[in-house]
């Protein structure tokens, strides 16, 4: 579900872009996705090192303190905000994909593909009810949702991943 949670957040900041200066600022924002460009193989390489669930929690504790900064309202601490939630999801989902198909002693590419089911359908979920508390309760709305979803994932991390490093890190 944790592409649900960009897909909430990129699908409707559109929704700023009322006259050419929100144009610029929206592109902005979309450039602002490469950042995960740069996220996901640090976070993968540090995983590799270090044990998984921590890795994971710092990802998605980057992710919540991007998706707050949202809130702000200059406009270049959202776009801020937009950056360093992009760069805590890659990282995130780099790590808990990596983390879906090592954990498991059997069943490892179903564990895979159990994530990646649950990521494109979180995506679907997640994406429509964002839209809803948009509407409803405008971008504040929108985050409550997201932080919510950032929290529960973080606590399902605390719970179910194990704390040891994984095999061959020093």
């Amino acid at each position: 579900y944790l592409f649900g949670l960009v897909e909430a957040d990129g699908t409707f900041r559109p929704f700023w872009a009322h006259d050419l200066e929100g144009e610029k600022g929206a592109l902005v924002a979309f450039l602002a996705y490469l950042a995960g460009s740069v996220s996901s193989p640090i976070a993968g390489g540090l995983a590799a090192r270090l044990p998984r669930k921590w890795g994971l929690l710092g990802c998605t504790l980057v992710m919540l303190l991007g998706t707050v900064m949202t809130l702000a309202s200059p406009v270049w601490l959202i776009i801020v905000g937009l950056i360093v939630m992009t760069a805590g999801f890659s990282a995130a989902h780099s790590v808990a994909s990596g983390i879906a198909g090592s954990i498991p002693q059997r069943g490892r590419a179903q564990s895979s593909a159990i994530y990646n089911f649950c990521y494109y359908v979180g995506s679907s979920i997640f994406g429509f009810l964002g839209g809803i508390l948009y509407v409803a309760f405008g971008w504040a709305g929108t985050v409550a949702m997201v932080g919510a979803l950032i929290v529960l994932a973080m606590l399902i991390a605390l719970v179910v991943i194990p704390t040891a490093a994984p095999p061959g890190a020093s």
